[in-house]
C-alpha cells in the first residue's frame, strides 16, 4: 500500500488506527501518522469508500481541500478558507519563537521575554 501510494504521488496518510509494516513505511520514506502499529494485516478488511468526500478522522471533519500538516507531536488539520490566517500566525509564532531563543541565549528569562515579544497575545490581536 505505501509503494502504492508513493507511486500515485500521494503525499502521506493519516490513520484514525493504527499500520502495520512502520519499518518498512519508514524506509520508504513516506509519511504515515497513526494512533500506533500493530502486526495483523488488512488484507481482505480494507475498501475504497469514496474519494474527495468529507471524512471524520477521531472527532474531526476532514473535507475535501483541506490542508493536513502532520509530524510526530501529531496531525493538524487546516480548514482551506482559514489557510492564509493560519499560516500568517505560524510564521508570526515562528519569529517570535526565535527572538525569545535569542532572548534567552542572552540571559533573559523565559518570562521576561515572551513579555517583551508579546507571546502570550498571539492571535488576540
Amino acid at each position: 500500500m505505501t509503494r502504492l501510494a508513493k507511486r500515485k504521488g500521494i503525499a502521506g496518510t493519516v490513520i484514525d488506527g493504527v499500520c502495520r509494516d512502520a519499518d518498512l513505511i519508514r524506509e520508504l520514506s513516506y509519511p504515515m501518522f497513526t494512533r500506533g502499529a500493530f502486526m495483523v494485516t488488512g488484507k481482505g478488511r480494507m475498501r475504497l469508500a469514496a474519494v474527495q468526500e468529507p471524512v471524520t478522522a477521531g472527532d474531526i471533519m476532514v473535507s475535501p481541500g483541506d490542508l493536513m500538516i502532520a509530524d510526530d507531536s501529531g496531525v493538524l488539520r487546516v480548514p482551506q478558507s482559514r489557510a492564509a490566517e493560519v499560516l500568517r500566525t505560524a510564521l508570526d509564532v515562528a519569529a517570535r519563537e526565535g527572538r525569545i531563543k535569542r532572548m534567552l541565549e542572552e540571559g533573559l528569562t523565559l518570562k521576561e521575554a515572551r513579555v517583551r515579544e508579546g507571546y502570550h497575545q498571539i492571535g488576540k490581536q
